[in-house]
């Protein structure tokens, strides 16, 4: 009974534990350090330009800056990047803020591009991986997930992209902000092989394996829907531990069925830090 007791107190402190956060490794990641008139550290990726605001008009998510990234006319890649940093391979944690108003923009989104020289020097290593926001609204919104680096990462480069509405090319002119962007430099616990999301009958179907888990206490199941995020399981799924991994289900039976969907799977670890992997998508109209 008193070992029984003992490890119910172990997973409650887990649970209340604030989510620990290891080191960002992003240069100049709030864009608050100035270097005539650009953010230091950061450039433009093609014919678009970057620039520090300041402007009312777009009051910084926190601090006193964000970037502004304008795209150029006939750019298939409308972009900025980041200085080079030391990074190793491996799932991370990332996040960034974003804001913009703007018709003619679809999405933006953040790329990591990875390298196998300290120096980020040589052709880029495959695949890549980015985690996008959809929601322009005039209102600062975060987005959130996991890049992973290949085997081979030695260094890597952020890279915040804008997207217009025509998909292959923006017009020119194009703008949205960016701010406070997140790359924990520590590798998750888990290893993540695969996260699907499927209509039936009866709600959506959510799975997703694993290819380890170390030290992983469970998982959350959340669905996001107009850029709201809400958790759907009412406890936490338990992880297995298998250095093999495993794979897991859950029915969202309130799901939506007019609006489309996004599921995400928030990992607990047994020291109380919480990462995140996704999103999976159900677009509309898909329910048998």
């Amino acid at each position: 009974m008193k070992r029984i007791w003992y490890l119910s107190l172990l997973i409650a402190a887990a649970l209340s534990t604030p989510a620990a956060h290891a080191a960002n490794a992003v240069p100049n990641p709030g864009f608050e350090t100035d270097c005539a008139g650009v953010p230091c550290n950061w450039a433009t990726n093609g014919n678009a330009t970057v620039a520090r605001d300041t402007l009312p008009a777009f009051t910084p998510e926190a601090g006193a800056a964000s970037m502004r990234l304008t795209a150029g006319s006939s750019s298939s890649l409308s972009g900025a990047i980041g200085a080079c940093f030391l990074l190793g391979a491996g799932d991370h944690v990332a996040s960034f803020w974003f804001n913009y108003l703007d018709s003619r923009v679809a999405s933006v989104s953040v790329a990591l591009l990875t390298y196998s020289t300290t120096t980020c020097s040589g052709v880029q290593l495959n695949p890549q991986t980015s985690i996008t926001g959809i929601l322009g609204d005039g209102t600062w919104r975060q987005a959130t997930g996991v890049l992973t680096a290949p085997a081979g990462t030695l260094a890597a480069r952020i890279a915040p992209i804008l997207s217009c509405q025509t998909v292959s090319t923006c017009a020119g002119g194009e703008t949205a902000h960016f701010d406070d962007l997140v790359l924990d430099s520590t590798i998750t616990p888990v290893s993540f092989r695969s996260l699907s999301a499927s209509a039936k009958a009866r709600g959506t179907l959510v799975r997703w394996s694993t290819g380890s888990e170390i030290d992983t206490l469970g998982f959350n199941v959340y669905r996001e829907v107009s850029g709201r995020r809400i958790r759907i399981n009412m406890r936490l799924i338990a992880a297995q531990n298998g250095d093999r991994g495993r794979a897991y289900s859950f029915l969202d039976r309130s799901a939506p069925r007019t609006k489309p969907a996004r599921y995400w799977i928030q990992v607990v670890n047994l020291d109380g830090s919480r990462a995140w992997y996704g999103p999976a998508r159900v677009a509309k109209g898909t329910r048998g």
